[in-house]
């Protein structure tokens, strides 16, 4: 009987379980686990005997993405810009998802996705996408001041900003986007908090191998979309394209050729857009993120040195291919230089 079968979870989670480009100590794993408060945090039962690398498994399928679709999505693509040409306020950039209570970001997630026509075109019933998102709520530490469900939803709104307002939209088919909303929801699923992280634990990893499992347990969600497999692995890719320390060597492979590679894009520039934001809501979230940091809530205000500095060698950088890629996209660039620029007056 293989790990798979004894343990009940899906093939691409012991996959990921199994991966590792440096084995973590067990005394790691534990500790992680701890800190997290999830007796089932990390399958620490599960011994690192052999390392596979789970890339191997996702370019597999995603070879077969490649190819574009004989469909033509003009019509879908149009209804989705009158969607979001309706609704300024939430596709702009000035959205602010920390004045906002968890049921309302709820409610605002299935409203985009009925807008977008996936839950016709995907057949999910709104009743199990709602269950979804509350798991997926559930998942994320209310504790953190930064990584938590706000975070997520932050990052897929400002996913739909790039998609819609900034019409990567013309570049991706209905398949594309369902990846990208459901990786930039769950791409941060169980963080323990910068503060409390260990330093030998891959912590994209970890949120897939959450991510993949919150999937397994609700089938509704991919069950009509074509391929699930290259889906499940677009959102790994998606997910592990977020280390930004990788963040060198994501920029010399990108490709705009290639469609994983947009969709990564998209996540990746909407993971560290809070610095694009208006700059009453930028602030906001780089004080969230020293306290967080900090482990304590506002004792001093968030340093605007280290805030430029982020931007200057990973933001600026980032968002400069998006600009590149979608010329449109180029008012989150646009904003982030009047950030920098308040920011070192």
């Amino acid at each position: 009987m293989g790990v798979a079968e004894c343990t009940g979870r899906s093939p691409v989670a012991t996959t990921l379980l199994t991966m590792s480009q440096r084995a973590p100590s067990a005394s790691s794993i534990t500790k992680f686990a701890n800190n997290t408060r999830r007796r089932n945090a990390i399958a620490v039962e599960l011994p690192y005997k052999s390392t596979v690398d789970v890339r191997r498994w996702c370019q597999f399928q995603l070879i077969r993405a490649q190819t574009p679709p004989g469909e033509s999505y003009a019509e879908w693509r149009t209804a989705c810009r009158q969607a979001a040409a309706s609704n300024p306020l939430s596709y702009g950039l000035d959205f602010d998802s920390l004045s906002l209570d968890a049921d309302s970001l709820i409610a605002g997630v299935v409203d985009r996705f009925r807008d977008l026509q996936l839950l016709d075109m995907f057949a999910i019933d709104a009743s199990a996408l709602v269950a979804f998102l509350a798991d997926i709520r559930r998942g994320y530490h209310d504790a953190n001041a930064y990584h938590n469900f706000h975070h997520a939803v932050d990052v897929f709104q400002m996913a739909l900003h790039i998609v819609m307002q900034g019409d990567a939209i013309s570049s991706l088919t209905p398949r594309c986007l369902i990846v990208i909303l459901v990786s930039a929801l769950v791409h941060d699923l169980d963080h323990p908090s910068l503060r409390a992280l260990p330093v030998d634990v891959n912590l994209e990893l970890h949120h897939a191998i959450q991510a993949d499992r919150l999937l397994s347990n609700h089938p509704a969600i991919l069950r009509n979309v074509d391929e699930p497999n290259v889906v499940r692995a677009q959102i790994i890719e998606c997910i592990l394209a977020t280390n930004i320390g990788l963040e060198g060597q994501w920029r010399q492979r990108f490709d705009a050729t290639m469609p994983a590679m947009l969709m990564q894009l998209v996540i990746r520039c909407a993971d560290i857009s809070n610095v694009c934001r208006p700059a009453r809501i930028a602030a906001k979230w780089s004080q969230a993120l020293h306290d967080e940091i900090r482990g304590e809530s506002r004792v001093e205000p968030f340093s605007k040195e280290t805030t430029v500095r982020f931007c200057q060698n990973i933001a600026l950088p980032t968002f400069q291919i998006l600009s590149d890629t979608w010329p449109r996209a180029s008012n989150c660039l646009a904003s982030l230089q009047d950030n920098i620029a308040t920011w070192t007056a």
